[in-house]
Order: structure tokens, then C-alpha cells, then sequence
């Protein structure tokens, strides 16, 4: 109800839609982290499975920002 009320008189979000906003954001900028240290690793140190890496934080990202209502 509080929430509810909130919302309606001060027109914001809730704290826990706030929060995870603030959570998705930071597993959005821990997959970032993730990718630049796999980018910065040195060509033939085992490829597919830096490959495998990439398209996995790739999906990641994805379905992050899609979760944020933003588009990937």
C-alpha cells in the first residue's frame, strides 16, 4: 500500500523497483568488466572458450538491458 501511495502522490518508483534498477545496473557493469578483461587477454589463449565467454556475456547484457526496458 505504502508503495502504492508513493507512487501515486509523488509520482516515483518505488524503493524496490529503485533497487533493482540499481542491481541490474551493477550485473550490467560486472558483465562490461568481465568483457574487457577477456579482450584484453592475448590471441591464442584458448579461443573458443574466450569465444564461448564473449557470446555469453553478450546474452547477458541483453537480457539485462531488455530487463531495464532499454534496447540491446
Amino acid at each position: 500500500m505504502n508503495a502504492f501511495i508513493t507512487k501515486g502522490v509523488l509520482g516515483g518508483k518505488s524503493s524496490r523497483a529503485q533497487n533493482e534498477r540499481l542491481l541490474l545496473a551493477r550485473l550490467l557493469q560486472e558483465a562490461a568488466s568481465i568483457a574487457d578483461r577477456l579482450h584484453d587477454m592475448q590471441p591464442g589463449e584458448d579461443e573458443p572458450a574466450l569465444k564461448s565467454a564473449l557470446d555469453d556475456l553478450a546474452q547477458i547484457r541483453a537480457a539485462l538491458l531488455s530487463l531495464m526496458g532499454r534496447r540491446p
